[in-house]
């Protein structure tokens, strides 16, 4: 078991909240671990692993942080999660023991933020696709960029075939089919990642990590989808990854 009172300290100053989660892992079965958040709800700590729920206590007064225990309703909902990584991020894969599936709990979404969101949204989808239909009508298409591969070493790859985009990782592969435009983005010189979207403009996959441009361009162009490469600002960034399906942390 990882020890966190040393990677806790690291983060004194960025910490706010010390999470236990669960999510669906098969028939049956849970997968448990523990992230610790910032104030914004991005990771900057993930250790698999269930805990027990008073050393958890115990541990968050002792370091001043707030401690919940969240129970995600599917596999896909914890991934979007724990795929919003905060600069200076680091992490493991979930597991745990065998436990009953629960109810996913439900928090309610404020109508001011969601103005907000689909405001930002309109606008960032207008200057992506600003210019881009005359490229996309005369691209040529190219013999190579069928994957597209994730540059960390952990399994995660986006493939084409047979007229449709489908992403693959350790949780097995899963049909993208309302691909339609990739961000490559970089908000932090350590914040980087793709993010997939689908139209009118919602972001529906997220890939946090390190993706090359150009290879990323190519398979954009060999499959005939909408490409750009920028900074994102940060709250962008915050609300984008928050909005997606699902996502490969």
């Amino acid at each position: 078991m990882i020890d966190l009172a040393p990677r806790v300290r690291a983060l004194a100053g960025r910490a706010t909240t010390l999470v236990s989660y669960g999510h669906p892992a098969g028939e049956n079965r849970t997968a448990y671990g523990v992230a610790v958040l910032d104030r914004d709800e991005l990771v900057l700590f993930q250790s698999p692993g269930a805990r027990p729920w008073h050393e958890l206590e115990e541990f968050a007064a002792d370091h001043g942080l707030g401690v919940e225990f969240r129970r995600y309703g599917t596999a896909a909902e914890a991934r979007v999660a724990l795929a919003r990584r905060a600069s200076g991020w680091h992490g493991l894969p979930p597991t745990g023991p065998p436990a009953p599936r629960e109810s996913p709990r439900l928090h309610p979404v404020e109508v001011a933020n969601e103005l907000r969101y689909l405001e930002m949204i309109a606008r960032t989808w207008r200057d992506m696709r600003a210019g881009r239909a005359h490229a996309r009508l005369n691209r040529p298409r190219r013999s190579g960029g069928r994957e597209l591969a994730r540059l960390d070493g952990r399994a995660c790859r986006l493939l084409s075939g047979r007229g449709r985009t489908e992403l693959e990782s350790e949780d097995g592969p899963r049909p993208v089919p309302e691909a339609d435009l990739l961000l490559c983005y970089a908000t932090e010189p350590d914040i980087r990642g793709l993010i997939v979207f689908g139209t009118p403009g919602r972001p529906v996959v997220h890939l946090p990590g390190r993706w090359d441009p150009e290879d990323a361009r190519r398979f954009a162009e060999r499959n005939v989808l909408g490409f750009e490469a920028r900074g994102v600002p940060y709250e962008e960034y915050v609300t984008l990854t928050g909005r997606v399906r699902d996502a490969v942390p």
